[in-house]
């Protein structure tokens, strides 16, 4: 992997957003995100949010079993030490994830667009059917129904 720089134009920036979307091992983009956030708490950013479309450990939301570990709470406590003082993601696996964080998280939903795409581009869709892997996708599916 190739080394990575940043430099910040101004000491007064008014704010700065960071996006974590790489195409490589969770822990590295997410190391290289906190490096990132650190780096402009330190250049004096005066508000940072991350932009996090695949929240990474998101479905490592609650413990299965005597002492395993939390790590979705992990990676908020992460993020609040790093400096992130606002995130923005996507369909998180759970909402109670919100409650990880002690600063705002606004956590957008993909359904809507789905929605409009099969509208516009999937011939009959007015006869397709929406099926789940699981049954806490088939919660998710319940959006579907109206148009269906």
């Amino acid at each position: 992997m190739g080394r990575s720089t940043s430099k910040f134009p101004s000491r007064f920036a008014t704010g700065t957003s960071l996006s974590s979307s790489l195409p490589v091992a969770t822990s590295t983009t997410t190391s290289w995100l906190l490096i990132l956030i650190s780096a402009c708490k330190g250049a004096a950013a005066r508000r940072i949010t991350a932009v996090i479309p695949c929240y990474p450990y998101a479905r490592m939301d609650k413990k299965d079993k005597s002492r395993a570990p939390i790590t979705a709470k992990l990676v908020a406590n992460m993020l609040a030490v790093a400096g992130c003082d606002h995130v923005t993601t996507m369909d998180l696996h759970a909402s109670q994830i919100q409650g990880f964080f002690d600063f705002p998280v606004d956590n957008l939903y993909s359904e809507p667009l789905m929605i409009a795409y099969i509208k516009q581009k999937i011939p009959g869709w007015q006869n397709g059917i929406v099926v789940s892997p699981d049954a806490g996708g088939a919660k998710r599916c319940i959006v579907f129904r109206p148009i269906f």
